[in-house]
């Protein structure tokens, strides 16, 4: 077969790819231009394809986040049809497909298909397809095996099974035969943006969800206190992950006891179990149909997380808050559960005005107040007394390793507190930072 029949194969397999729409967005798409251009001859010299696709490639695999396999065309196509949102990835991120006349039958066949092109398109060697490639040294970078990183097995996340898969692919002659891997990895780690990611912020202005790469690293094992307050919030956690119904929880209290941290550290233990956190902005509650809509499908768990969470008198968004909890003709999906944390018991900031000038006053003060019993649970944060403070202090300081003996760390930690915004597990930590900081 000569070189212009093997442009053609993969110029018509390129277009021919039903549900991975690889080459028809992103990154992917500025290639396919890039090789059109060059294998049809619309440019007068392919002899700046290999720079120009070097570039692109180099571009992904630095701004990627997930440690490469193969060479730089191999990595970037592992990487495509592992992130790739389409009918089959959604399916699998529910349920085990197989072939059969039912529509995910359907899809499981098309899907068979579009992967036996990827691989042909994924073995091909560029280079040889083109004019002028013995001239060029970038041909040569192109094709070359990028290191690939064995990566800590105890530090499981996206990236590490992302970077397992990528090496399982790697082995396989026919990707036809990967589908049931590629099912498995999706039923474990959901589709598209959720297998990549295990917390989001919502993007008001532009109505989507953005990944966080790399979360606060804050873990429940190194929290210290708070053990009965944190045990709630675990166990609602864990309910949901089972499928079993979960509370909407507020967690409430002192500034710097840990509420948080508490919900922060929940994707450290639970997003290889199923678990994502989507961060909302108060404001942006009013864009909670969207939101749910983006949630729709993939078979895995979510907390909508509402830090800090507090209205001023003359806010009227934390009606959307309160149309939410109470239920809307939107049901909110099973695998959902809002958690919120607040300074303020009754969320809605309550003054004396409120009380004259209204002629129903009493009817408008009570929606006000009654907002935080819409949430089912309320976990109750409190400052910490003087044993507890001590306690975090010291449990803080063997983390860090500090080399001072307790009398000495005590005494000082009192005197810290007194000077420093009074007792609570953040003044504790702001006082371990400055003594392992340098001097």
């Amino acid at each position: 077969m000569n070189s212009n029949d093997q442009a053609a194969i993969l110029l018509n397999t390129i277009e021919g790819l039903s549900l991975y729409r690889i080459f028809s967005k992103g990154p992917g798409l500025t290639i396919a231009h890039m090789l059109e251009d060059s294998l049809r001859n619309i440019r007068p010299s392919t002899v700046d394809l290999a720079p120009r696709l070097f570039r692109e490639l180099t571009a992904w695999a630095e701004t990627s986040g997930i440690p490469p396999a193969g060479s730089l065309w191999q990595n970037f196509l592992l990487d495509q049809v592992i992130l790739d949102d389409n009918s089959f990835t959604k399916m699998a991120s529910v349920s085990m497909l197989s072939t059969g006349s039912s529509l995910s039958g359907l899809v499981y066949e098309a899907a068979g298909k579009d992967l036996l092109g990827l691989k042909y398109v994924f073995d091909l060697d560029l280079s040889e397809l083109l004019p002028g490639r013995e001239e060029n040294q970038f041909w040569g970078l192109i094709n070359s095996p990028l290191e690939s990183p064995d990566g800590d097995p105890r530090e499981r996340g996206p990236e590490s099974d992302i970077l397992s898969l990528k090496k399982k692919l790697l082995e396989i002659p026919d990707w036809s035969l990967a589908r049931s891997i590629l099912n498995s990895f999706h039923l474990q780690s959901g589709s598209g943006i959720f297998c990549r990611y295990l917390a989001f912020r919502w993007d008001g202005p532009e109505k989507k969800l953005v990944g966080i790469q790399r979360p606060d690293p804050v873990r429940l094992e190194n929290l210290i206190g708070y053990e009965g307050e944190r045990a709630q919030v675990i166990e609602n956690t864990e309910r949901l992950l089972a499928g079993s119904p979960a509370s909407n929880l507020l967690l409430y209290g002192d500034r710097g006891t840990g509420k948080s941290s508490t919900v922060k550290a929940l994707i450290h233990r639970y997003g290889t179990k199923g678990l994502r956190i989507v961060e909302i902005p108060r404001h942006c509650l009013t864009d909670y149909l969207s939101i749910i809509q983006s949630l729709e499908g993939p078979g895995l768990k979510f907390i909508l997380f509402v830090d800090d969470l507090s209205y001023e008198e003359n806010e009227t968004d934390y009606k959307a808050l309160k149309s939410i909890l109470d239920g809307s003709l939107q049901a909110k999906p099973d695998n959902v559960a809002i958690y919120a944390t607040s300074n303020l018991r009754h969320l809605v900031r309550e003054y004396f005005d409120d009380r004259k000038g209204d002629v129903h006053g009493g009817d408008t003060l009570q929606e006000k107040l009654s907002l935080s019993e819409r949430f089912a649970v309320t976990v109750l944060f409190l400052s910490p007394d003087q044993e507890l403070y001590l306690r975090i202090v010291e449990g803080l300081a063997r983390q860090k390793g500090l080399a001072l003996s307790s009398g000495e760390l005590k005494a000082r930690a009192l005197e810290w507190e007194r000077w420093n915004n009074g007792r609570s597990g953040r003044t504790a930590r702001q006082f371990i930072d400055l003594l392992d900081s340098p001097s």
